[in-house]
């Protein structure tokens, strides 16, 4: 089924502006191209995957700095696990109080202001600035040199489902597809699945800079290229296709 997927925000165009106008106003320092920050040499990136659930001893002695995806932080947080709340998600909120963040410029004003008295520090997207693709642990890799860090490990960006979407109770997913990769079948959304595409990428272009200690489909992308096949699709996105 030759299926492409594309990233479309369900954020309004204006919105987004007003968002990226809030961020930037509130004078935090600033993750810019060219600009090479002290940050720890090494990076954990910790998605919601379900792999994670097994690796919490590996992310607890990582020997660096931890960011928790999203919805992630808090779990980790549950589990013991200091991290950085790290997020692009225009509507993304967090329960906890973090004391650290790093954040998209255009996420949301409540946000930002829930997080007021935290050491924030704000990346801003755009021409000219830092590329941002579909998901916040997706778009790591383009800014995370700038920040200091040299090298990148990758958890719980499995990208792809088992028993559960992730390692923690989220809001239940509708919209999925099956997709085989490097001979075998994969559930997952289309969001995942742009994910774990455009990390695969990176990861091949720049195989030194970061490494894979994740489950499901993304390292079956790696090794595959990129080579995929979506072969089945749920009724949702069939009504979408079919209309």
């Amino acid at each position: 089924m030759g299926l492409r997927f594309e990233a479309v925000s369900g954020v309004p165009d204006a919105q987004i502006a007003a968002n990226k106008a809030y961020s930037r106003s509130l004078g935090y320092p600033e993750i810019l191209p060219g600009q090479v920050g002290a940050a720890a040499p090494r990076l954990a990136v910790v998605g919601g995957g379900p792999s994670i659930a097994g690796q919490l001893d590996q992310i607890r002695d990582f020997d660096g700095e931890v960011w928790g995806v999203n919805g992630t932080w808090q779990y980790l947080k549950d589990h013991g696990i200091n991290s950085t709340f790290y997020t692009i998600d225009p509507i993304c909120r967090v329960a906890g109080r973090p004391s650290k963040a790093i954040l998209g410029d255009f996420v949301c004003k409540d946000l930002l202001d829930d997080l007021r008295g935290a050491d924030i520090e704000i990346v801003p997207f755009g021409d000219g600035l830092n590329q941002h693709v579909t998901t916040s642990a997706g778009s790591v890799p383009f800014f995370a040199m700038w920040r200091g860090h040299k090298h990148i490990t990758l958890f719980g960006c499995d990208s792809s489902f088992g028993e559960s979407t992730h390692a923690y109770e989220l809001e239940a997913h509708h919209n999925y597809i099956w997709v085989e990769c490097g001979g075998n079948e994969y559930l997952t959304s289309p969001e995942m699945l742009m994910q774990a595409i455009e990390i695969a990428k990176v990861i091949n272009t720049f195989p030194h800079y970061i490494n894979v200690e994740c489950g499901g489909i993304l390292q079956a992308m790696i090794d595959s290229n990129g080579d995929h096949e979506v072969t089945h699709v749920c009724s949702e996105i069939y009504k979408q296709v079919a209309s």
